[in-house]
């Protein structure tokens, strides 16, 4: 799968790390890889988790994440990811799958 080239600070993105039906919010971009909080088994510490663009399932710009918030459709799920809410809105109470953006 062709991750975007869009990914910028304040955006999210989907990944093997990110909390089950969240997504997690972009800290830093570099050219290969891409940093988000992780609070996994840390008593609530969070620290950063670098990972591989090719890790990437899904991505949300910082203006669709911004408007997702803007409309109420933003549920944060922890400091550094969130769920949405029209995402939560299936018959098998499982979020769909997200489909990646195309640039």
């Amino acid at each position: 799968m062709r991750t975007p080239s869009k990914l910028e600070p304040g955006g999210a993105i989907r990944a093997w790390c990110s909390p089950p039906g969240a997504w997690s919010t972009v800290q830093a971009v570099g050219a290969e890889t891409v940093t988000v909080w992780d609070c996994w088994a840390r008593r609530g510490k969070c620290f950063a988790r670098t990972i591989p663009r090719s890790g990437i399932r899904a991505t949300m710009t910082a203006a669709q994440v911004q408007q997702a918030r803007a409309s109420g459709r933003l549920t944060p799920t922890g400091a550094h990811a969130f769920t949405l809410t029209d995402e939560r809105r299936r018959n098998d109470g499982k979020p769909p799958e997200p489909r990646p953006n195309s640039g």
